[in-house]
């Protein structure tokens, strides 16, 4: 009898030690953890062949310091082009912000334009950016809407 009390005492012992260093190893472990981030989605959709060797693409994403304020990015592959984005609501379709254009390319290349502030917190909900360039044909029109992937700002 003696040695069972022993025996429960020493297993309730190693329980107990078991349980606080693995409390301290998960606490440890919540504490390293990186902060997670209350958004979800962008980055860029890939190059879409339009028309006339002219290739676009659409990048979006946020700030880590606010992530309410987003950014916008074009990749553009074409000569002769003006490409151009804008914030859409993924919802409502309508637009949030105008990015502006890059301004016209003079050189056959693929490039991609520096990322673009919204100037702007936007409200929670799922935005993308949409992509699309001005062409010079035979008359000045405005091609493509490529669209980023959803970026979610909850």
């Amino acid at each position: 009898m003696l040695k069972l009390r022993k025996t429960r005492g020493i297993l309730a012992r190693r329980a107990v030690a078991a349980g606080l260093a693995l409390g301290t190893m998960l606490a440890a472990a919540i504490a390293l953890a990186p902060t997670a981030s209350a958004n979800g989605g962008g980055g860029c959709r890939g190059f879409a062949y339009i028309e006339g060797g002219i290739s676009l693409d659409s990048c979006s994403g946020w700030a880590e310091n606010d992530p309410q304020h987003l950014f916008g990015q074009i990749g553009y592959i074409g000569v002769n082009i003006d490409p151009c984005a804008q914030l859409v609501n993924a919802d409502t379709h309508q637009w949030v912000h105008d990015f502006g254009c890059l301004g016209w390319s003079t050189t056959y290349t693929k490039h991609y334009g520096p990322w673009m502030d919204s100037w702007m917190d936007v409200p929670k909900g799922r935005y993308y950016v949409q992509v699309g360039a001005w062409v010079n044909y035979d008359t000045l029109h405005y091609i493509a809407n490529v669209q980023s992937p959803v970026v979610t700002v909850s």
